[in-house]
């Protein structure tokens, strides 16, 4: 029996190495400076670096690297300059991968690698920089708008061992997709960007040629290469196991999926910028679901990602998803501060949609209900001049997606920022100022298919409340406004419930919504 579980251990062992050995042929990139003694690119593209060409390198393990630490003999930025005829714009993506370490002793930021240019509309391109702290960053600039990726020292590059970092550019799916160590950590919607990258030199070191040797990165980089399209997550993957060999396999659904939906409020940091998110952060490890939608979360989901090993989707700083499962692809639907959209894949090729949502704050009607001069007429006048009208918007760009919803069920979680017609009902009135009201919002969702999943659990509204507004203001009328809606046959809700309270004050304005659903796959 002994000799039985020790031949199944070995193969259990043995197919976990194979499975992180695969290898996954990527291509030859446009660019790629190994830095083996060498300054020469062995890349596609016409490239070569421009200016002074001493170096100094340090040798780690089987080949070198190039050193900008204390321990280089000469310390300088390298420009990368490109044929005059070449554009990145010429193609629909790019990917960019290097290995870098910090010194660890280090204190200030620097930028490690960068392209881009500046002009009367501010800074175009991107730059991978190293923060303070001793993590990694991403910024990408359009001239208008910046997108940022500022993770924790859970991302750190500065601990002493290489670490790879990544990014790709999709210019169709308008979204950047960041890697560290292989593992996809986050997907940035970049919806109507409109980056484009002169054909300036891509700078090694700094985010421009001409800075004092005091700006230079602390550190040491190697394998520093560009692709002309985005990679898949099996290549980046691949890429990063050559190097190493740490391997992680993909998160997949067992029989159900715990599902969560909160506005932590202005960034969860009403009781303190670091306390606020520790108990938003401590409330959902406590409830542990695979998936989380936040609104308001204003770059806080970035902290809570990082904490709980989740991967982030950021449709806009107001809202985004964490999931354990890998993300797919993203779809850009509507306005990208109210709705986001996003595929998870679950297992097996299967996949669910998941769709974060904050409809408009205004106009806010919350005195407006409690008054005795609340009429029924004038307030669906007014939600349907706004949130009535994006919920119409809203499904009607997502109607690509409905319709194939029995093979990909469609998860919207969020704040409607309004009530619920099956809580305004003339059953439930006299809890709510005697008025009984068809909201627009929540009736569009029900006429396309979609089901509350709290409501639907508990159908009786006299009875479950379900109230989300408002766990720590008693002057704000007690409403449910944030709500868990689904569609599709392979969901179907086995529990849902609020959660409002914590041991030393709850965070924010509004409570969370947790759904858990039983999967019915393939």
């Amino acid at each position: 029996m002994q000799q039985f579980y020790r031949l199944l251990l070995s193969t259990l062992l043995l197919t976990s190495v194979l499975a992180c050995e695969q290898h996954v042929k990527v291509g030859k990139p446009l660019i790629e400076y190994n830095f083996n003694n060498t300054l020469k690119n062995t890349g596609m593209a016409k490239a070569a670096i421009f200016g002074p060409q001493a170096v100094a390198y340090a040798f780690d393990k089987k080949d070198t690297c190039l050193d900008l630490s204390i321990n280089a003999s000469l310390r300088q930025a390298l420009s990368v300059k490109l044929k005059d005829d070449f554009s990145f714009n010429d193609y629909k993506g790019f990917t960019v991968s290097c290995r870098v370490k910090k010194d660890p002793l280090d204190p200030e930021a620097y930028t490690i690698l960068s392209h881009n240019h500046v002009d009367s509309m501010g800074w175009h391109g991107w730059k991978i920089n190293a923060q303070a702290n001793g993590a990694w960053e991403w910024q990408l600039s359009d001239g208008e708008r910046t997108w940022n990726y500022k993770p924790t020292v859970k991302q750190a590059i500065n601990d002493g061992n290489w670490h790879q970092i990544c990014f790709s550019y999709n210019a169709q799916l308008e979204e950047a997709k960041l890697f560290f160590d292989g593992n996809n950590v986050a997907i940035i919607s970049l919806f109507n960007n409109q980056l484009q990258l002169s054909n300036t030199p891509v700078i090694i070191g700094n985010d421009t040629p001409v800075k004092r040797s005091k700006d230079l990165f602390n550190g040491v980089i190697d394998d520093f290469t560009i692709w002309s399209r985005a990679l898949s997550d099996a290549e980046v993957k691949s890429i990063h196991n050559q190097k190493s060999k740490i391997c992680s396999q993909p998160y997949e659904i067992d029989e159900q999926l715990k599902v969560m939906t909160w506005n932590i409020w202005d960034g969860g940091t009403h009781d303190g910028r670091y306390i606020g998110i520790q108990k938003i952060t401590q409330l959902i490890q406590q409830e542990n679901p695979d998936v989380v939608f936040l609104q308001e979360s204003n770059n806080t989901g970035i902290a809570i990602a990082d904490a709980l090993n989740y991967i982030m989707y950021q449709r806009s700083p107001e809202i985004s998803v964490l999931s354990r499962f890998p993300l797919i692809r993203s779809h850009n639907i509507f306005q990208t501060e109210s709705f986001g959209c996003i595929e998870l894949a679950v297992a097996n090729d299967e996949s669910v949609i998941a769709c974060p949502i904050q409809l408009s704050a205004a106009p806010d009607l919350s005195t407006y209900l409690r008054s005795p001069e609340a009429k029924v007429d004038s307030i669906l006048k007014w939600e349907n001049q706004n949130r009535g009208k994006q919920a119409r918007f809203i499904l009607s760009e997502l109607t690509h997606l409905i319709i194939n919803s029995d093979e990909k069920p469609i998860i919207i979680g969020g704040d409607f920022n309004s009530g619920s017609h099956r809580d305004w009902s003339d059953k439930n009135a006299v809890r709510n100022n005697n008025l009984s009201v068809k909201y627009p919002a929540s009736t569009r969702f029900e006429h396309k298919g979609f089901t509350d999943s709290y409501r639907q659990l508990h159908p009786d509204e006299t009875k479950h409340f379900g109230y989300t507004l408002s766990p720590r203001f008693d002057s704000i009328m007690h409403n449910r406004t944030s709500f868990i809606h689904y569609k599709g046959k392979k969901l179907y809700p086995a529990e849902c419930y609020v959660v409002n309270e914590h041991q030393n004050g709850f965070p924010s304005d509004h409570a969370a919504i947790v759904t858990v659903f039983n999967w019915k796959g393939n």
